[in-house]
C-alpha cells in the first residue's frame, strides 16, 4: 500500500482513520498539516520541509522531487513589437508547448509577460529566442533603458501621416479630372507620384499590421489588422494594374489613409498604457540596498542571519531583527499604520521599513524574510495579474472579421463585380472602429490629468463605473497627519509656559507636539527625570510637575484620574492640579462630503480599533477594520469577492492598494504606494475622486456611442457597397465621415 502523506510503498503500514501510513514521522507529520490547513499545499508547507530535512519522512525519492520543485525559475519581461490582444494570446498558447515551460502568462495591457520554467531543461536564452522567432522582442526589466515609449512605432505613424497628407492633395487634381473628363495630363503624374508616396507606407509603416496579419492566420486568431491588410493590398493592386494600363482610376489616398488612422489608434493606446515596467522599477528601488555594518555601508547582499547592523536618527531600518543595543523612537507608521511612533528598546524587535526619529540602535538581523520584502512581493503578484485588459473591441472584431470576408466573397461570386468586392472591402476597413475606443481612453485621461490625478492603469477607466465599495486608509489619507492638542484652553498663560518648558525636555512625539503648539518661552526646571516612553518629572520652585501616561502619573503619587474617551491622551500635573490632554488626527476638511457621495465605504486602518471607530462615526464610514497589519488589509479586500477601490498612502497601504479592483494613492503617498496603485492624486484633496468617477462613466458611455455608430456605419455601408450603390470611391469618403463623427463624439 502506498502511504498517504509520502506515497512511499511498504508492507509494514499503520492503519488510522481508513488511512495507510508508511511509519509513524509521515502520520506525525500529516496530523501536523491538517491541523494547521496545510494539506492542500503540503509539499511546499514549512513543517513538511523541516520535517524532511530532518529525516521524518521515509520516502527517500522526495527530497530530489521537492528540489526540482524550488529550483524552478521565474521571469518577468517586457514584450515588444504585439499589436494586439491576440499576440499576447499567440505567446500563451505557443510558449508552453516548449520542453521545460511550466506556466506562461501574457498581459498585452502593459505588454508584460510572466513565464515559471524549468532551468534544466530549457534555458532563459532558448526562451527569449522562441519568442523572438515568433516577431516579438523580449526584454528583460533591468535591461529596458527607454521608458518615453515605442519610438519605432511613432515614426511609422509620422511617415504614413505625411505620405497619406501629401497623395490626398495629389488625388484633388485626379477626381476633379473625372467630372470634366481629361482623365490625361497632369491626372496621369499625379497618379504616380501617388503611388510612389503609397510605397513607404506599405513597405515601413505597415510592417506591424502585416506581421499581426501573417500570426492571424497562422493561429486562425483574426483581428482587425486582417481587414486593413485585405482592404489595403486589394486597393494598392488594383490602383497599380489601373495606372499600367493608363487609367487615373485608383485609390492609393485611400490606403494610406487608412493605415494612417490605425498607426494613430494604436499610438494613441500605446501612450495611454499603464507604466508597469517603471512600477516594478520603483518596487525594486522600495527594497534596502545598503546597510551600515561597523561603521561601514555594505550591500544588503552580504548581510547574514546574527550580524549586528546599524542604524541612526532619520534613517529607514533596513531588515528586521532584534535590538542588541540601543533605544530609540520608531515611527512604524509605514509598516503597522501606527500613527504615533513606539518607543524601542533593547530586546524588542523591529521591521524593516521603520524610521528612527530620535536615537540610535544595533540589530541584529535575523535571517527571515522582512516585512517590507513580503509586502513588495505581494505588490508585484497583483501588479502581473489584476491589470489583464481587453480592448472594448476584440470580442467584436474577431466576430465581425468573418462575417465581412465571406459577404467579400458572396459579392464577387454572385456578380464578378472587382470594384464592388473592393468598395466591401474599404468600407468595411475599421478606422472608426479602430479609434472608437482609444481616443476616448486619451481624452478621459487628459480630463483625469486636468482633474488632479494621474492614470496608470486603463483597465481602472472600465472598473471604476463598477465599484461597490469604497474603502479608505486612516492616517495621511482621511487625516493630515498632524496631531492636534486638545484641552490647551483650560489652561492658564502660567500654566501653558510650564507646560511648554517640560515639553522641550522630551523627544516624545506628544511632547513635541505640545510644545510646538504653544507660543512664547518654556519654565526653566531643576532636577529632571524622564522615564523613556512613560512621562517625565521635574522640579519647578520645589513643586513637582508631570507629563506623562495615567500610569506614570499614578505611579508618583497623583491620585483621581479618569479616562473619558478613546482618543490619544497624556496628562499634565501641575501645582498639585491634573490637567488632561488628548490628541487627534486632522480629518481633512473635505472628507466628509466626499465620502458621503459614496454608497458604501470601509475605514482599513492600522490604528486602534477605538480611534478608527471614532473617526468612522465623524465621517459616516459603513464599516471599519482596525487595527490591521498591511497584508491583513490585502486580505480583507481579497476575501470580500466586491469591485472595490482603495485609497492609500503608506507603505502599509501598497498591499491593499495592489490587491483592490482600483487602488489609488494620495498625493502625499510614498513611493511604494504609488508603484502599488492604478491612480496616483496629484492634488491634496479629496474631491478628485467624485470627478474621476464621474470621468469614468461618462467615458464608457461615449465608448459605447463610437463603437456603435462606428459598426452601424459600416454594416450599413456594407450593404450599399455590395449591392452597387456606393463606389470605392464614395466608400473611401464614407469611411472618413466615419471616422470624423467619431474623433467629435470622443472630444465631447
Amino acid at each position: 500500500m502506498n502511504c498517504e502523506l509520502c506515497g512511499l510503498q511498504s508492507d509494514k503500514h499503520i492503519v488510522e482513520q481508513d488511512r495507510n501510513f508508511c511509519c509513524a514521522g509521515c502520520r506525525t507529520v500529516w496530523h501536523l498539516l491538517s491541523a494547521r490547513g496545510g494539506l492542500e499545499t503540503w509539499e511546499s508547507h514549512p513543517v513538511f520541509k523541516q520535517a524532511l530535512a530532518s529525516g521524518l519522512i521515509s520516502n527517500p525519492n522526495l527530497k530530489a522531487q521537492i528540489k526540482t520543485a524550488d529550483e524552478v525559475k521565474r521571469v518577468v519581461f517586457e514584450v515588444r513589437e504585439m499589436w494586439c490582444p491576440s499576440c499576447a494570446e499567440v505567446i500563451e498558447m505557443l510558449l508552453p508547448r516548449q520542453k521545460g515551460i511550466l506556466t506562461t502568462k501574457v498581459d498585452y495591457a502593459t505588454d508584460l509577460a510572466s513565464v515559471e520554467y524549468d532551468p534544466k531543461k530549457i534555458s532563459q536564452e532558448t526562451l527569449f529566442s522562441f519568442i523572438h522567432s515568433l516577431g516579438y522582442q523580449p526584454v528583460l526589466l533591468e535591461d529596458v533603458l527607454n521608458k518615453k515609449g515605442d519610438k519605432a512605432l511613432s515614426t511609422r505613424f509620422y511617415i504614413a501621416a505625411f505620405c497619406s497628407l501629401n497623395v490626398m492633395m495629389f488625388s484633388y487634381p485626379i477626381y476633379a479630372s473625372y467630372f470634366d473628363f481629361e482623365p490625361e495630363g497632369v491626372s496621369v503624374w499625379l497618379a504616380w507620384l501617388s503611388f510612389l508616396f503609397s510605397i513607404p507606407v506599405l513597405a515601413y509603416s505597415m510592417t506591424p499590421i502585416f506581421r499581426r496579419f501573417w500570426t492571424g492566420m497562422k493561429t486562425a486568431l483574426w483581428g482587425m489588422e486582417t481587414l486593413v491588410v485585405l482592404g489595403v493590398s486589394a486597393s494598392f493592386l488594383l490602383s497599380t494594374s489601373n495606372l499600367l494600363k493608363g487609367s487615373t482610376e485608383v485609390y492609393f489616398d485611400t490606403l494610406t489613409v487608412i493605415v494612417a488612422f490605425v498607426l494613430w489608434g494604436k499610438l494613441i493606446e500605446s501612450k495611454a498604457k499603464m507604466t508597469s515596467k517603471e512600477a516594478f522599477y520603483e518596487l525594486a528601488r522600495s527594497l534596502p540596498q545598503r546597510v551600515r555594518k561597523n561603521g561601514v555601508f555594505i550591500s544588503v547582499k552580504a548581510v547574514e542571519k546574527g550580524d549586528l547592523i546599524e542604524c541612526v536618527a532619520g534613517e529607514r531600518i533596513p531588515l528586521d531583527g532584534q535590538i542588541a543595543l540601543g533605544e530609540a523612537w520608531v515611527n512604524e507608521s509605514a509598516i503597522t499604520g501606527e500613527s504615533v511612533p513606539v518607543n524601542k528598546q533593547t530586546g524588542d524587535l523591529v521591521e524593516a521599513g521603520g524610521i528612527l526619529e530620535t536615537g540610535r540602535l544595533e540589530i541584529k538581523v535575523d535571517g527571515k524574510e522582512s516585512v517590507l520584502n513580503r509586502m513588495i512581493e505581494a505588490c508585484k503578484v497583483n501588479l502581473e495579474h489584476k491589470a489583464q485588459y481587453i480592448r472594448v473591441l476584440d470580442p467584436i472584431v474577431r466576430a465581425f472579421v468573418p462575417v465581412v470576408l465571406v459577404l467579400a466573397l458572396a459579392v464577387y461570386f454572385f456578380s464578378g463585380s472587382v470594384s464592388r468586392t473592393l468598395a466591401v472591402l474599404l468600407i468595411s476597413c475599421p478606422c472608426a472602429i479602430g479609434i472608437a475606443a482609444p481616443l476616448v481612453e486619451f481624452y478621459m485621461i487628459r480630463r483625469i490629468a486636468k482633474a488632479g490625478a494621474i492614470l496608470r492603469n486603463r483597465a481602472a477607466l472600465f472598473k471604476l463605473p463598477e465599484i461597490d465599495v469604497w474603502a479608505f486608509d486612516k492616517t495621511g489619507t482621511l487625516t493630515e497627519g498632524n496631531l492636534i492638542v486638545r484641552g490647551l484652553d483650560r489652561l492658564s498663560q502660567e500654566e501653558l509656559k510650564v507646560l511648554k518648558g517640560i515639553a522641550l525636555l522630551s523627544l516624545h512625539p506628544l511632547s513635541r507636539a505640545i510644545s510646538e503648539v504653544i507660543q512664547g518661552e518654556g519654565a526653566i526646571f531643576t532636577s529632571v527625570f524622564e522615564t523613556q516612553g512613560e512621562g517625565i518629572k521635574a522640579s519647578l520652585n520645589q513643586s513637582p510637575v508631570y507629563l506623562g501616561s495615567e500610569a506614570f502619573l499614578e505611579a508618583n503619587g497623583v491620585k483621581g484620574l479618569k479616562t473619558f474617551d478613546t482618543s490619544q491622551e497624556c496628562w499634565f500635573f501641575n501645582g498639585g492640579k491634573s490637567h488632561r490632554l488628548t490628541f487627534q488626527d486632522k480629518v481633512k476638511p473635505e472628507a466628509k462630503d466626499v465620502l458621503s457621495q459614496f454608497k458604501t465605504t470601509w475605514l482599513l486602518s492600522g490604528d486602534k480599533k477605538e480611534i478608527a471607530e471614532g473617526l468612522a462615526k465623524t465621517l459616516g464610514i459603513s464599516k471599519v477594520y482596525a487595527p490591521l497589519k498591511p497584508l491583513e488589509k490585502q486580505a480583507v479586500i481579497k476575501s470580500s469577492n466586491l469591485k472595490l477601490a482603495f485609497v492609500g498612502d503608506g507603505l502599509n497601504d501598497a498591499p491593499a492598494i495592489a490587491q483592490a479592483d482600483v487602488g489609488i494613492a494620495v498625493h502625499s503617498s510614498l513611493g511604494l504606494a504609488q508603484a502599488a496603485s492604478d491612480i496616483i492624486l496629484t492634488t491634496p484633496s479629496l474631491d478628485v475622486l467624485i470627478q474621476l468617477r464621474d470621468i469614468a462613466k461618462k467615458g464608457r458611455r461615449r465608448i459605447r456611442q463610437n463603437l456603435f455608430w462606428a459598426f452601424f456605419y459600416n454594416v450599413i455601408g456594407m450593404g450599399l457597397a455590395a449591392f452597387g450603390f456606393l463606389g470605392p470611391i464614395f466608400a473611401t469618403f464614407a469611411m472618413l465621415t466615419s471616422s470624423l463623427m467619431v474623433m467629435a463624439n470622443a472630444r465631447r
